[in-house]
Protein backbone atom coordinates (compact mmCIF):
# COMPACT_ATOMS: atom_id res chain seq x y z
CA UNK A 1 0.00 0.00 0.00
CA UNK A 2 1.13 3.54 -0.64
CA UNK A 3 2.22 5.94 2.06
CA UNK A 4 1.52 9.66 2.21
CA UNK A 5 5.14 10.39 1.28
CA UNK A 6 4.85 8.12 -1.77
CA UNK A 7 1.56 9.72 -2.83
CA UNK A 8 3.20 13.14 -2.67
CA UNK A 9 6.34 12.07 -4.48
CA UNK A 10 7.26 13.50 -7.82
CA UNK A 11 8.26 16.84 -9.29
CA UNK A 12 5.16 18.83 -8.30
CA UNK A 13 4.24 17.44 -4.86
CA UNK A 14 5.84 16.77 -1.52
CA UNK A 15 4.67 15.87 1.97
CA UNK A 16 6.02 17.78 4.97
CA UNK A 17 3.88 16.45 7.83
CA UNK A 18 4.57 13.93 10.56
CA UNK A 19 2.66 11.04 8.95
CA UNK A 20 4.64 10.48 5.77
CA UNK A 21 5.16 6.80 6.61
CA UNK A 22 1.44 6.20 7.34
CA UNK A 23 -0.42 4.02 4.84
CA UNK A 24 -3.29 5.34 2.76
CA UNK A 25 -6.57 3.49 3.26
CA UNK A 26 -8.83 5.53 0.98
CA UNK A 27 -8.81 8.83 -0.89
CA UNK A 28 -11.48 11.21 -2.05
CA UNK A 29 -11.47 14.40 -4.09
CA UNK A 30 -13.67 17.47 -4.09
CA UNK A 31 -15.65 16.19 -7.09
CA UNK A 32 -15.94 12.59 -5.92
CA UNK A 33 -18.81 10.43 -7.10
CA UNK A 34 -21.57 9.25 -4.80
CA UNK A 35 -19.96 5.82 -4.78
CA UNK A 36 -16.62 7.28 -3.68
CA UNK A 37 -18.29 9.37 -0.97
CA UNK A 38 -20.27 6.35 0.26
CA UNK A 39 -17.12 4.24 0.44
CA UNK A 40 -15.32 7.09 2.24
CA UNK A 41 -18.09 7.24 4.84
CA UNK A 42 -18.08 3.45 5.14
CA UNK A 43 -14.36 3.46 5.93
CA UNK A 44 -14.93 6.17 8.55
CA UNK A 45 -17.65 4.00 10.09
CA UNK A 46 -15.21 1.09 10.22
CA UNK A 47 -12.88 3.33 12.18
CA UNK A 48 -15.79 4.36 14.41
CA UNK A 49 -14.62 7.99 14.13
CA UNK A 50 -12.70 7.42 17.34
CA UNK A 51 -9.50 5.94 18.62
CA UNK A 52 -5.94 6.60 17.64
CA UNK A 53 -3.73 5.33 14.91
CA UNK A 54 -5.65 6.87 12.01
CA UNK A 55 -6.14 10.36 10.62
CA UNK A 56 -7.51 12.37 7.73
CA UNK A 57 -4.94 14.36 5.77
CA UNK A 58 -5.85 16.93 3.11
CA UNK A 59 -3.76 18.21 0.22
CA UNK A 60 -4.48 20.93 -2.29
CA UNK A 61 -4.27 20.01 -5.95
CA UNK A 62 -4.41 22.22 -9.02
CA UNK A 63 -6.60 19.80 -11.01
CA UNK A 64 -9.07 18.42 -8.47
CA UNK A 65 -9.14 21.17 -5.83
CA UNK A 66 -8.19 18.95 -2.94
CA UNK A 67 -7.56 15.35 -2.05
CA UNK A 68 -8.37 13.87 1.33
CA UNK A 69 -6.64 10.75 2.58
CA UNK A 70 -7.68 8.39 5.35
CA UNK A 71 -4.35 7.10 6.65
CA UNK A 72 -3.37 4.61 9.32
CA UNK A 73 -0.26 4.16 11.40
CA UNK A 74 1.46 1.01 10.08
CA UNK A 75 2.29 0.09 13.69
CA UNK A 76 -1.20 0.83 15.03
CA UNK A 77 -4.38 -1.14 15.58
CA UNK A 78 -5.67 -0.40 12.06
CA UNK A 79 -2.52 -1.53 10.24
CA UNK A 80 -4.41 -4.27 8.34
CA UNK A 81 -7.20 -1.98 7.16
CA UNK A 82 -5.59 -0.79 3.88
CA UNK A 83 -5.22 -4.37 2.64
CA UNK A 84 -8.71 -5.32 3.86
CA UNK A 85 -10.31 -2.36 2.06
CA UNK A 86 -8.36 -3.10 -1.14
CA UNK A 87 -9.48 -6.73 -1.07
CA UNK A 88 -13.09 -5.79 -0.33
CA UNK A 89 -13.17 -3.29 -3.21
CA UNK A 90 -11.61 -5.79 -5.60
CA UNK A 91 -14.37 -8.26 -4.73
CA UNK A 92 -17.18 -5.66 -4.95
CA UNK A 93 -16.91 -1.88 -5.49
CA UNK A 94 -19.39 -0.88 -2.75
CA UNK A 95 -18.36 -1.15 0.90
CA UNK A 96 -21.83 -0.42 2.31
CA UNK A 97 -24.76 -1.08 -0.03
CA UNK A 98 -27.37 0.56 2.22
CA UNK A 99 -25.33 3.72 2.69
CA UNK A 100 -24.69 3.98 -1.04
CA UNK A 101 -28.37 3.48 -1.84
CA UNK A 102 -29.38 6.12 0.71
CA UNK A 103 -26.93 8.62 -0.78
CA UNK A 104 -28.23 7.92 -4.30
CA UNK A 105 -31.80 8.48 -3.12
CA UNK A 106 -30.93 11.79 -1.48
CA UNK A 107 -29.10 12.97 -4.62
CA UNK A 108 -32.06 11.96 -6.81
CA UNK A 109 -34.63 13.72 -4.66
CA UNK A 110 -32.43 16.80 -4.28
CA UNK A 111 -32.03 17.06 -8.06
CA UNK A 112 -35.78 16.72 -8.62
CA UNK A 113 -36.49 19.37 -5.98
CA UNK A 114 -33.91 21.72 -7.51
CA UNK A 115 -35.45 21.54 -10.99
CA UNK A 116 -37.96 24.15 -12.06
CA UNK A 117 -41.32 23.05 -13.44
CA UNK A 118 -40.15 24.04 -16.92
CA UNK A 119 -36.97 21.96 -16.59
CA UNK A 120 -38.96 18.98 -15.38
CA UNK A 121 -41.49 19.20 -18.24
CA UNK A 122 -38.74 19.56 -20.88
CA UNK A 123 -36.75 16.65 -19.48
CA UNK A 124 -39.80 14.40 -19.20
CA UNK A 125 -41.00 15.28 -22.70
CA UNK A 126 -37.53 14.75 -24.19
CA UNK A 127 -37.33 11.30 -22.58
CA UNK A 128 -40.85 10.29 -23.58
CA UNK A 129 -42.30 10.29 -20.05
CA UNK A 130 -45.63 11.78 -19.05
CA UNK A 131 -45.23 15.50 -18.47
CA UNK A 132 -47.79 15.24 -15.67
CA UNK A 133 -45.03 13.65 -13.62
CA UNK A 134 -43.52 17.15 -13.38
CA UNK A 135 -46.11 18.10 -10.74
CA UNK A 136 -45.08 15.20 -8.55
CA UNK A 137 -43.18 15.97 -5.35
CA UNK A 138 -39.78 14.36 -4.91
CA UNK A 139 -41.12 12.10 -2.18
CA UNK A 140 -43.77 10.67 -4.52
CA UNK A 141 -41.72 10.50 -7.73
CA UNK A 142 -40.78 6.83 -7.39
CA UNK A 143 -44.35 5.73 -6.72
CA UNK A 144 -45.78 7.93 -9.48
CA UNK A 145 -43.33 7.14 -12.30
CA UNK A 146 -40.51 4.67 -11.62
CA UNK A 147 -38.97 5.06 -15.07
CA UNK A 148 -38.70 8.82 -14.63
CA UNK A 149 -37.32 8.31 -11.12
CA UNK A 150 -34.55 6.03 -12.38
CA UNK A 151 -33.71 8.48 -15.16
CA UNK A 152 -33.40 11.32 -12.65
CA UNK A 153 -31.29 9.04 -10.48
CA UNK A 154 -29.00 8.38 -13.44
CA UNK A 155 -28.59 12.14 -13.94
CA UNK A 156 -28.03 12.75 -10.24
CA UNK A 157 -25.37 10.10 -9.86
CA UNK A 158 -23.29 10.72 -12.98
Amino acid sequence: MATLAQAHGGPDASYHGERGHWEIVYTITRDASILDRANWDAVLRMLNNAGTGWAIETSGHWAVGHIQFIVVDPAGEYRNLPEQIRADLEAYPVLDEELHSDMETVATLDLWDAMSMRERVELLRDQGYSIFTAKCSAGNLYDYNQDAYYYIQLLATE
